[in-house]
């Protein structure tokens, strides 16, 4: 199984936003609200028109989507990085690829970036992901993102 990444194009807007949608996903995340299709089309064309308000990866497998891998700036110092898998990809060992391939593609544009990832207490998959590609607490925490809340777990790389 190779995965590689590649720039999230204009025409990878819907099938970013059903990943979003997923009901897993959205569980998962600390908006459990659905993502509206306007509200996700003005945010996706700012970042492919900006991207310095973040940057977006399609990770393939075989050259078939299998998920997406974005950062963004923080404010602070590290890319805020959030991770979607296509729920038919889930379970078969594509996550931790698909997240080396996201960040790899991000120093390539961004040299010298650290990262940073807020995760929901009770997610065990990505708290198990993120510690597994080496992200860890910060020595101190940041200020919380809107919706994460104090209850959020903080982890960082390099």
């Amino acid at each position: 199984m190779t995965i590689t990444a590649r720039p999230a194009e204009p025409g990878d807007e819907r099938r970013i936003l059903d990943w979003a949608n997923d009901p897993l996903a959205r569980a998962a995340g600390f908006a459990p609200d659905p993502i509206p299709p306007d509200v996700h089309h003005a945010w996706f064309e700012r970042r492919l028109a900006d991207p310095g308000l973040g940057r977006i990866w399609i990770g393939l497998e075989d050259g078939r989507p299998i998920g997406v891998v974005r950062v963004e700036p923080a404010g602070d110092g590290p890319l805020v990085v959030s991770i979607a898998l296509d729920p038919a990809e889930r379970g078969h060992g594509r996550s931790d690829p698909l997240l080396a391939v996201g960040l790899a593609a991000a120093r390539s544009v961004l040299p010298g970036a650290t990262f940073r990832a807020w995760i929901r207490p009770d997610n065990g998959p990505s708290l198990a992901l993120f510690d597994r590609a080496g992200f860890r607490p910060p020595a101190v925490r940041p200020a919380d993102p809107s919706g994460a809340g104090p209850e959020a777990v903080v982890v960082e790389r390099d």
